[in-house]
């Protein structure tokens, strides 16, 4: 349902797109960016830095707010895993 694009930089970015594909209504689509954003925005102290973009795939458009989170936390986790990079390695002067 949701697919994360990931590359190595020195700073967290992260860009939240959801296509016309996804639903034809505007207040669908901003629902599913906000609740993307809001968990995202939850847990990017924990990301590896780098630049990130989230795409939503047409199967996201009747899912629900847990079952989103699950999957971008899922990818997220993976990302974390593979890359290494952690909390100690991050910026702190914002």
């Amino acid at each position: 349902m949701i697919k994360v694009l990931f590359k190595t930089e020195g700073e967290v970015l992260v860009g939240v797109v959801v296509p016309s594909k996804v639903s034809k209504k505007a207040v669908r689509r901003n629902q599913l960016r906000r609740w993307i954003s809001e968990d995202i925005r939850k847990r990017i102290s924990e990301l590896p830095l780098g630049n990130y973009l989230v795409l939503v795939k047409p199967e996201a458009a009747n899912s629900n707010h847990p079952t989103l989170s699950r999957d971008l936390f899922f990818l997220l986790d993976k990302i974390k895993s593979f890359y290494g990079y952690f909390k100690d390695n991050r910026k702190t002067d914002y």
